[in-house]
């Protein structure tokens, strides 16, 4: 195995709104890489302007999209994601440097917008950003242990990622006020 990317990178998710979105994010950001969601709507000659612009280390492309691919060509390494594992495996090593826990300023995400009125243009948003925004939708929703939850948004878009955040943190239990202080703390 080799390492595609490294802490402080940012690598792209290309798929369709499926689990597999879901835990390609977490792990990517649990190596503390930044994750940039890409539009499976956008071409490739806008796909490959996105890649530039953030500068992707690497791409998870879905298995669906295989047009999609030549967008990263000469970019970056490119990961087809499955949706079914190939051939059985077990628990692995990290190829890299392992988890990291990143600080609240550390860069999350980097989303782009549909690029209406030109070019997509990248928005960079910290750990510290995504918190605070999936704070807030739990305390709108009142989500809990046990709900279940219907999410329509693509995963693609800022709104759709950042309320999945929300929603597994209150499925999970992950409803901390130990995090929401020190979130107060970190922006007074």
């Amino acid at each position: 195995r080799r390492v595609l990317f490294r802490s402080g990178d940012v690598v792209g998710i290309l798929m369709p709104n499926r689990a597999e979105y879901l835990v390609a994010t977490l792990g990517i950001i649990r190596a503390g890489a930044a994750v940039a969601p890409l539009n499976p709507r956008l071409t490739v000659p806008e796909l490959a302007g996105v890649a530039a612009d953030a500068g992707l280390a690497a791409a998870i492309v879905d298995e669906s999209l295989p047009e999609l691919a030549p967008a990263f060509a000469g970019r970056c390494p490119v990961v087809t994601c499955y949706s079914r594992a190939r051939e059985p495996f077990g628990p692995q090593e990290p190829a890299g440097e392992g988890p990291v826990e990143p600080s609240l300023d550390d860069l999350a995400l980097v989303c782009y917008t549909s690029g209406t009125d030109g070019l997509p243009k990248g928005v960079a948003l910290t750990h510290s950003n995504v918190h605070i925004a999936a704070v807030q939708r739990l305390a709108i929703e009142g989500l809990s242990t046990g709900s279940r939850i219907f999410l329509p948004a693509s995963l693609a878009y800022t709104g759709g990622l950042v309320v999945s955040f929300a929603e597994l943190a209150a499925v999970s239990g992950e409803r901390s006020e130990e995090h929401t202080s020190e979130l107060q703390s970190h922006h007074d």
